[in-house]
């Protein structure tokens, strides 16, 4: 692969900016707080519910983001002694967020959606029918007739104009700004604040504006003991974490195994809440954290099997020209089909959809496309469209939503090789790709990596909105750490990491390569300077490339003196 710098970008500071589409001055007054219009009327509401002994309920979601707003909640009423409930959907058998099911169960008093809500206008309805309190706490948009619930209050800056100054909270980020209006405890809003950094993080929001203040502050109270719930610390302990943590171990360790749980049990997000929230004994802790860490490396087994069987059916179908990648694949679990979508997106660089059964005669997918090129939610609008003309498909796909870059949908099993059929015609040619090159964004030398880390660490915490910086780093000469030179890692042993002076470096998928390249003691390499947080805070390098670098040997003086003397003859 070749490589190639991005642009003409010299500093760090540089690179921050264009990635960040920021100027100095907008990057150096993120991190101030918002207000949101309406939080305080929401928190004179449950004062007003508490005063009138008034039940209350929550309703979340199964998601990372839907167990953390819902853990914030928790906390917060635990705190003032108010009895609450917790609901949280079922996965696979009640589906996404607030259902008219769910309202059956609410007999009276206040009932508060958080990351969800927004487009539940029939089960709010019917809500309000029985005369409940509601208040919504959502950052998802508007259904497609954009109808809004008929709440008593509705917030959602992401779907409702003038709501906020900044609009890219996640159902978290707005729990915990819920909480600092009614909470007073510096200790209390430390754990609270642990939530709203992981669900920032888990959901994919863009580190910028407050959701940096809210991810630094979260952060921070993560590697103290006291200002995190022992049900997190277990968590954080089962990683190799505990003094140290980033947002990409949030992104790539805690994430996950809330999310696990909701992906391959039912009930799973129920499960989460209890183990997240759990403030008792760590020896009670870490046995519930080990549920969650079992679950999550189950569901990166099946990830792994099911990803195998998928590029077997590409293969095999012929699928490589599809634009989008459609496949059915009939017995994947429903939780882990957006996972193998978004991988086979990525590793194909076309959108893509991915089906399994589910109950009835219906099928599940879920679409992915990390690249942003196609729009998905407007193609299943096209693709839904073209069906209805179709006289074996006059419902189109019976349900659907999401965004540009990924989507969920439900439609007769039978319906799917017209919903095939429909996606190659309607999907849009994707922009040809200028270059296949890796791109970098500054090159230094090995030698300059310590000083590197500490002028990038200002800039943090890098994610969605602020990526890292990508750097190419010269004359990377391996020193032994690892028992040796190097090793290898992985379930396939597909891993490589290895040693300078200067920090650790560890290459995902790299180690063929590194072995096709001889075993070099000499690199230069492409990847990102980081903080490395396992067992140890160390500087480390994420290696995204390698290439040997050949060493001319060191001439000794014998040589020398022979070569001049040569030299001097050929002259006579």
């Amino acid at each position: 692969m070749n490589w190639e710098k991005k642009d003409t970008c010299q500093t760090v500071e540089e690179v921050v900016l264009r990635n960040t589409k920021m100027s100095k001055e907008e990057f150096e007054s993120q991190m101030k707080s918002h207000t949101i219009k309406g939080m305080d009327i929401a928190a004179n509401m449950i004062w007003e519910a508490i005063s009138n002994n008034m039940p209350i309920t929550v309703v979340g979601d199964y998601d990372a983001d839907g167990v953390c707003s819902s853990a914030i909640l928790k906390l917060m009423f635990n705190h003032l002694g108010v009895p609450v409930r917790i609901r949280l959907p079922h996965r696979f058998s009640e589906g996404y967020g607030l259902s008219e099911k769910i309202v059956d169960e609410i007999d009276s008093g206040l009932l508060i959606t958080v990351d969800n809500g927004i487009a539940a206008v029939d089960a709010i309805r019917k809500a309000k029918e029985k005369e409940l309190k509601i208040i919504i706490l959502d950052h998802h948009l508007l259904r497609d007739d954009g109808l809004l619930p008929d709440a008593d209050l509705v917030i959602d800056p992401s779907a409702i104009p003038g709501t906020c100054d900044f609009t890219k909270y996640c159902g978290g980020g707005l729990a915990y700004k819920l909480a600092c209006e009614i909470v007073d405890d510096p200790v209390v809003l430390s754990k609270i604040s642990c939530f709203a950094a992981i669900a920032t993080v888990a959901d994919v929001m863009p580190l910028i504006g407050e959701n940096k203040k809210i991810v630094i502050e979260g952060m921070k109270n993560l590697t103290k003991f006291k200002t995190r719930t022992t049900g997190l610390s277990a968590m954080m302990y089962a990683k190799n974490l505990d003094h140290y943590i980033t947002a990409k171990d949030i992104g790539f360790s805690i994430g996950p195994m809330i999310n696990a749980a909701g992906r391959l049990l039912d009930n799973g997000a129920e499960v989460a809440l209890d183990i997240v929230t759990f403030d008792g004994d760590l020896k009670t802790a870490k046995e519930k954290a080990a549920i969650l860490n079992e679950l999550n490396e189950r569901r990166k087994e099946m990830v792994r099997v099911e990803m195998e069987r998928a590029n077997e059916e590409i293969e095999n179908s012929c699928l490589f020209s599809d634009n989008p990648l459609v496949l059915y694949l009939p017995g994947t679990g429903e939780g882990i089909i957006g996972i193998l979508a978004g991988k086979i997106a990525e590793k194909y660089s076309v959108p893509c959809f991915v089906f399994t059964d589910t109950e009835g005669p219906f099928v599940k997918g879920s679409g992915r496309n990390p690249s942003g090129d196609i729009h998905l939610k407007n193609l299943l609008d096209k693709i839904s469209a073209k069906m209805k003309e179709d006289p074996r498909t006059p419902d189109g796909i019976v349900r659907y939503g999401g965004h540009q870059g990924a989507a969920a949908l439900t439609l007769p099993k039978d319906y799917f090789p017209v919903f095939y059929d429909a996606s190659q015609e309607c999907c849009p040619d994707l922009p040809e790709k200028k270059s296949s090159a890796l791109y970098y964004d500054l090159e230094i030398e090995a030698s300059q990596i310590p000083d590197m880390f500490q002028l990038i660490e200002k800039y943090g915490p890098f994610g969605e909105g602020n990526p890292e910086v990508v750097f190419k780093i010269k004359n990377f000469e391996l020193v032994p750490k690892y028992f040796g030179l190097y090793t290898t890692n992985g379930t396939q042993k597909e891993n490589i990491s290895f040693a300078s002076r200067q920090c650790t470096a560890r290459g995902y998928g790299l180690a063929d390569k590194f072995f096709s390249e001889g075993t070099p003691a000499n690199m230069d390499l492409v990847g990102m300077i980081q903080l490395n947080t396992y067992k140890e805070a160390s500087i480390g390098v994420e290696v995204l490339d390698l290439q040997k670098v050949e060493v001319p040997k060191a001439e000794t003086l014998l040589a020398k003196l022979l070569a001049e003397k040569a030299k001097a003859r050929s002259a006579v």
